[in-house]
């Protein structure tokens, strides 16, 4: 499961930076209220989840949820966070 995590915050960590680059390029496929620092962080955030789930798996019951805070805070309680929360007591 860990490993699950792990190549799924890979996938979120590359669909920020491919929208950070695009924003750069002037392409921007996201609401115009998203600034593009927020890609940029959330792309650090979530390649450091990924790293912390392919090596490190016993630290995902911090990660995780300290994520899934940031997401409610940010947007509101919606899917995202919920999934976290149930791979966080899966592990």
């Amino acid at each position: 499961m860990a490993r699950v995590v792990a190549i799924l915050f890979a996938a979120g960590a590359f669909v920020h930076a491919a929208g950070f680059a695009l924003m750069l390029f002037g392409v921007d496929l996201y609401r115009p209220v998203y600034p593009a620092w927020r890609h940029a962080a959330m792309a650090i955030v979530d390649a450091a989840v990924a790293w912390v789930g392919w090596r490190h798996q016993r630290w995902l019951f911090v990660a995780l949820p300290a994520w899934a805070a940031e997401q409610t805070l940010v947007n509101g309680f919606g899917v995202f966070p919920v999934v976290a929360l149930i791979g966080v007591t899966a592990l």
